[in-house]
């Protein structure tokens, strides 16, 4: 596939994640949206609410820069592998495939950015 096509892909995959994951995050800062009480169900403190919700939105506006794509990516995709363990040991099976998906295409746009970064370096 051309480096164009790729390119295209990478950004397609920026959108979309900014968008699900940026809106995943946002919600999370909204109280009323019983978050808190999620992570608490989880087995998690609810002060993680909030840590994560700044990740997933600062990861997901990283990932529309380029040249900070890379690390946008990455902290989205220890974010998804922390939500997918987290779907699997509570029995939400059905929402595995979901987060792993996000996690896979954050890995994804990750690479490409940090391989094009390097090849434009040199």
């Amino acid at each position: 596939m051309s480096d164009r096509k790729w390119n295209v892909l990478a950004w397609t995959a920026s959108i979309a994640l900014f968008v699900l994951i940026g809106l995943a995050g946002l919600s999370k800062f909204m109280v009323s949206a019983g978050w808190n009480e999620r992570f608490e169900g989880w087995g998690l403190p609810a002060s993680l609410v909030l840590i994560v919700a700044a990740i997933e939105l600062v990861g997901a506006v990283l990932l529309l820069i380029p040249k900070l794509a890379a690390w946008g990516g990455a902290a989205l995709a220890v974010i998804m592998l922390g939500a997918s363990a987290t779907h699997l040991f509570n029995g939400e099976w059905v929402r595995v495939p979901y987060t792993l998906t996000l996690m896979a295409l954050a890995i994804g746009v990750a690479r490409f950015r940090h391989r094009r970064q390097r090849s434009q370096a040199t």
